[in-house]
């Protein structure tokens, strides 16, 4: 993770002022590449992740840029993205790349 985080890509998520995860995210190719949204597990299943996505969402639409992201195969996350829109555009053993477009 030390050699991997990159602080101009990554922002601190925060609710009712208490620290409760991160999220980086890159423009990459003409689009807006989703690394990693992480949420401590007081903060799950709260609709804060999908707030955050649908605000990436909003941002892309405006821009008329795609969102893409990464998810291992078994991470429930992965439901939650397919209900906002995003299709599975290459696949792997170990993750689902996938991709929404305005």
């Amino acid at each position: 993770m030390r050699t991997r985080f990159r602080p101009q890509i990554t922002a601190l998520i925060t609710v009712a002022g208490v620290d409760g995860g991160g999220l980086a995210r890159e423009e990459v190719d003409g689009g807006i590449r989703l690394s990693v949204i992480m949420l401590l597990p007081d903060y799950q299943k709260r609709g804060i992740g999908s707030a955050l996505v649908r605000g990436l969402m909003v941002e892309a639409a405006g821009r008329r840029m795609a969102v893409r992201l990464s998810v291992l195969r078994p991470n429930p996350a992965r439901q939650l993205y397919e209900r906002l829109g995003f299709i599975t555009t290459a696949q792997d053993a170990i993750r689902h790349e996938m991709r929404w477009n305005p």
